[in-house]
C-alpha cells in the first residue's frame, strides 16, 4: 500500500511538472483565443491580415524550433528565428530545418510524445499564432508575431506582382503553386475557416479555332462582351448582318450559341485538337479575365440579387433576396457542400459567386493562360485586351471594327459606380463579420492573384 501511495505521489509530482511548464496550453478552444494585448499588436503591425503566407517550410522550421524546450530557450530560440532563418534564400529553408531539429533533438528533455501533443494543438491555431498565448510569454509572442509579419511584408514584396498596376497576369511559381500549403489568416471570428483551393470541371470555353484563341469565361469579368466579340470573330458578316453591334449581340449571341461556345474543357480537346492535350495547351492561346474578388462579387450581388427585376433571384440568390447576411452565409455553406460532392452544383451561381481559382482550369493549367486584369483602369484592361487579339493573328479589319465598339459603347451594362452598388458595397464593408466571410470566400483568389486582403477591424 505505501508503494502505491509512493507511486502516485510521484505521477502527482509529475503532472504539477507538466502543468507549470505548459500551463500556457489548454485543452480548450476558448482558453487558446489570442489576447486582446496580441490582437492589438497584429492590427498595429499588418493592418489586421493585409498578408498571406505561401512558403510551408519555414513556419515548419518556426513550429518545431518553438515547440522544444519553450521556457528555457527563449532568447536562444528567437536568435536562430530572427538571424538564422530570415538572413537566407528560401530555397535553404530545409536544410536548416533539419540542422535545427538535429540540435534540439538531442538536447531537449521534452518527451516525442509531449512535442506531438505540442504540435497538434498549434495545428489549430492560425499562422500568426506560433506560441500559445500566456501572460508571461506575451512580450515574446508579440517579437515574434512582429517578426513573422515583417517577413510575409518581405516576401511578398519580393515575390509578388502587382495586379493593380498590370493589365496581364503571367505565371508565378511562388503564389501559383503555394497554395497547396493552405493557411488563413488570423480572425477573431473563429466559427468559419478560409475556403481551402479546388477545381470544379471547366463547361465555360468559348474559342475560335480558325485563331487558335480560346477563352474561359467567368461571370462578372467582362463576360458579356467576350462571348460577343468571340461570336463575332467566329462568323463576321452574319454577326454584323444580325446584331450590327457587339453590345447587340451580348444577350443572345443565336449564331454562336453551342456552336463556339460554352464547351467543356474534355469537350474541345476531344473536337479540335483530336484529344491532344498537349497541343490544346501549348499552341493555342488561352487568355482568361480575372477580377478583384471583393469587386466581383459586389457587382454580381447587385445585378442578380439587390436588384428586383431578376426572374431567377429566388435561385440566384438562395431565396435571401437582397439580405447580405443570408446571401453570404448560404453560400459559403453551398461552395462547401459542392466542393465536399454532397449537392451539385448551380451553374449560375457557380459563374456568378464562386472563387475564380475554382473555374477555368486555373488548378494545373494556370501555366499556360495569361489572366488579363479587369480591376485597373478601363484603358489598361482594353489596350491589354487588345493587344492579345493582335498577337492572336485576329485580321486587322476585324481588330478595328473591335477597338471601336469598345471605345464607343464601353460597357453601359456594368454596374460600377452606380447607387445601389455602392449601397451594397458599404453594407458589407461597414460589417466586419461580412467582410471578414467574403475574404474566407475568395481567399484562394486573393493570394493567387496577389490582390490586397480587405483591411477588417473589428
Amino acid at each position: 500500500m505505501k508503494k502505491n501511495y509512493i507511486y502516485y505521489f510521484t505521477l502527482l509530482i509529475q503532472l504539477l511538472w507538466f502543468l507549470k511548464v505548459y500551463a500556457s496550453i489548454s485543452l480548450k478552444e476558448d482558453d487558446n483565443k489570442p489576447l486582446n494585448g496580441e490582437i492589438n499588436n497584429i492590427k498595429e503591425g499588418s493592418k489586421y491580415h493585409d498578408n498571406h503566407i505561401v512558403y510551408k517550410d519555414i513556419f515548419s522550421v518556426v513550429e518545431d524550433v518553438l515547440s522544444a524546450n519553450k521556457t528555457e530557450t527563449d532568447s536562444k530560440v528567437e536568435k536562430i528565428f530572427k538571424d538564422i532563418i530570415f538572413s537566407v534564400p528560401m530555397k535553404e529553408t530545409i536544410q536548416i530545418y533539419n540542422q535545427i531539429k538535429e540540435k534540439y533533438k538531442t538536447s531537449s528533455n521534452v518527451t516525442m510524445k509531449t512535442k506531438n501533443f505540442l504540435k497538434n494543438k498549434k495545428k489549430s491555431n492560425s499562422i500568426f499564432n506560433l506560441t500559445s498565448p500566456s501572460p508571461i510569454h506575451n512580450s515574446t509572442t508579440n517579437t515574434v508575431t512582429s517578426s513573422i509579419i515583417n517577413l510575409t511584408r518581405k516576401l511578398n514584396n519580393k515575390n509578388t506582382l502587382t495586379t493593380m498596376s498590370s493589365g496581364v497576369i503571367r505565371k508565378n511559381d511562388s503564389i501559383m503553386y503555394k497554395n497547396e500549403t493552405f493557411r488563413c489568416f488570423r480572425t477573431p471570428f473563429e466559427k468559419t475557416k478560409c475556403i481551402e483551393l479546388f477545381q470544379l470541371p471547366n463547361n465555360n470555353n468559348y474559342l475560335v479555332s480558325k485563331y487558335k484563341f480560346h477563352t474561359c469565361s467567368i461571370g462578372k469579368n467582362f463576360s458579356a462582351y467576350i462571348t460577343a466579340i468571340f461570336c463575332y470573330l467566329f462568323n463576321q458578316k452574319k454577326f454584323k448582318l444580325i446584331y450590327g453591334h457587339l453590345e447587340n449581340g451580348i444577350w443572345n449571341s443565336f449564331p454562336c450559341h453551342n456552336v463556339n461556345g460554352p464547351f467543356s474543357t474534355r469537350e474541345v480537346i476531344k473536337d479540335y485538337t483530336n484529344k491532344n492535350e498537349k497541343e490544346f495547351w501549348e499552341r493555342w492561346r488561352h487568355i482568361v479575365i480575372i477580377r478583384n474578388p471583393i469587386d466581383r462579387f459586389i457587382s454580381a450581388f447587385t445585378h442578380l440579387c439587390a436588384k428586383k427585376d431578376n426572374k431567377n433571384r429566388k435561385k440566384d440568390c438562395f431565396n435571401c433576396n437582397s439580405n447580405l447576411k443570408c446571401f453570404l452565409e448560404r453560400l459559403y455553406i453551398d461552395i462547401l457542400r459542392v466542393k465536399r460532392k454532397k449537392k451539385l452544383v448551380n451553374n449560375r451561381v457557380k459563374n456568378h459567386f464562386y472563387p475564380q481559382t475554382a473555374l477555368c482550369d486555373y488548378t494545373g493549367r494556370n501555366q499556360f493562360i495569361r489572366y488579363l486584369n479587369f480591376s485597373t483602369t478601363k484603358e489598361i484592361f482594353y489596350n491589354s485586351f487588345i493587344k492579345e487579339l493582335k498577337d492572336s493573328n485576329i485580321p486587322e479589319n476585324d481588330m478595328f471594327f473591335i477597338e471601336k465598339e469598345i471605345k464607343e459603347r464601353i460597357l453601359k451594362h456594368t454596374t460600377t459606380g452606380t447607387k445601389l452598388r455602392e449601397t451594397q458595397r458599404e453594407k458589407l464593408f461597414n460589417d466586419p463579420y461580412l467582410l471578414d466571410l467574403a475574404t474566407k470566400i475568395y481567399y484562394q483568389d486573393f493570394v493567387a492573384f496577389n490582390y490586397p486582403l480587405p483591411n477588417i477591424v473589428n
